[in-house]
């Protein structure tokens, strides 16, 4: 920036074999939502083995105006491109006006989880999510439980906050907008290592064992209808951790209580539900929107046929599961009477059998049985004919 060097990345200094670390550097949420695949160029919170230089990429230290920056890429080969673009800097909105207090009583809107987001510690409330007013937010403010008020500051739509450091408890954020006035409160927990972070109703709970985080950072849980799907009844509400492509080092260990016999806990995702474990607890990778769910449907199976396989025929049965899925060791073949070792290919929802010497010619007979991580099953018996 400006000819100074801000930052410097090393991908050969970096194992890609430790994904913990990996996620220090590309913008997870960013592929998530179909932006594109992105790297950082400022260091995330902690220095690591593929950042050789000191500089963090931090630009709080330039001056409100117009700068020059570069980025400069070079491969193993020793090949160089450089992309050079205008950089402005516009100076810092002041806090937003504190909205007057109203003659009549304000105009409360509950804008829930969905509306709500965090960038970093700055908490970010959407006046239009929910709401439906129109982003012309005039005047906003911030206030905690203990009576302490912050500056906020109004981004079109949005109305941003800095949460204090080390703040959990319940805060406020008020505005006014198209004549009327909008309040939004919810329990602003703060994710420690070491420490752990529940559902208002105390039934959901995350646990974040000793040095799972890079860093501390706010966090907050919503509860809500947890959507049924075919092959599964929801057991639990869906509860909500928002932070979901936050880098973290180690598992986490999700928990939600009350699940009854046969349910498993899962993650959902953009409409799909995937299981996590059976019972009432899981390891997980991040945080996101779990529920326990029962897997009520047993795996249904399809017709068998016979395929060619590198020039020899190949037993393939198909089968659909909508539940909580076949694991490994839920498929058991047999061919005329003996057990055989299947393939499971749950992307495709297939089984074959790729015999290690070609079948003999005329009629065997095929008996599939399915077992689903719920411990329903299904079996179906074929006959095949090789010619």
């Amino acid at each position: 920036m400006d000819g100074k060097t801000r930052y410097t990345v090393r991908y050969d200094t970096l194992d890609y074999a430790d994904k913990t670390v990996s996620e220090l550097d590309y913008h997870y949420d960013l592929k998530e939502t179909e932006a594109g695949v992105f790297h950082r160029l400022y260091r995330h919170s902690v220095p690591a083995i593929f950042h050789p230089e000191a500089p963090g990429g931090d630009l709080s230290d330039l001056a409100p105006g117009d700068h020059t920056a570069e980025v400069v890429a070079r491969d193993a080969a020793g090949n160089t491109s450089l992309a050079r673009f205008p950089f402005r800097v516009e100076a810092p909105p002041p806090p937003a006006a504190k909205p007057p207090e109203a003659e009549e009583p304000a105009v409360r809107r509950v804008t829930g989880l969905a509306a709500v987001s965090f960038r970093e510690d700055t908490l970010i409330v959407d006046t239009t999510r929910e709401t439906g007013v129109a982003p012309d937010a005039a005047a906003a403010v911030f206030h905690t439980h203990n009576g302490d008020a912050g500056d906020a500051w109004i981004d079109g739509g949005l109305v941003l906050a800095e949460v204090p450091a080390g703040f959990s408890g319940v805060a406020e954020v008020a505005w006014r907008a198209g004549g009327g006035m909008y309040r939004w409160s919810g329990e602003i927990d703060r994710a420690r290592n070491g420490g752990r972070i529940r559902s208002a109703d105390g039934r959901a709970e995350a646990r974040v064992a000793p040095s799972s985080l890079f860093k501390e950072f706010p966090v907050m849980v919503g509860r809500g209808e947890a959507p049924a799907a075919p092959g599964l009844t929801p057991v639990s509400p869906l509860y909500t951790f928002n932070r979901p492509w936050e880098p973290i080092r180690r598992k986490l260990r999700v928990s939600i209580g009350g699940g009854g016999k046969g349910a498993g806990i899962y993650l959902y995702d953009r409409g799909t539900w995937w299981h996590l474990a059976q019972g009432t607890s899981t390891a997980a990778t991040h945080f996101g929107s779990y529920a326990l769910m029962r897997d009520t449907a047993p795996p249904v199976i399809g017709e068998a046929r016979v395929e060619t396989l590198r020039g020899r025929p190949v037993p393939v049965v198909d089968y659909v599961e909508t539940g909580s899925g076949i694991p490994e060791g839920g498929v058991a073949l047999t061919l005329d009477s003996r057990r055989v070792l299947a393939e499971l290919m749950p992307v495709v929802g297939r089984v074959r059998y790729i015999p290690e010497t070609p079948l003999a010619p005329g009629t065997h007979e095929l008996t599939l049985t399915l077992t689903d991580r719920a411990g329903l099953s299904a079996s179906k018996s074929f006959s095949l004919t090789i010619p």
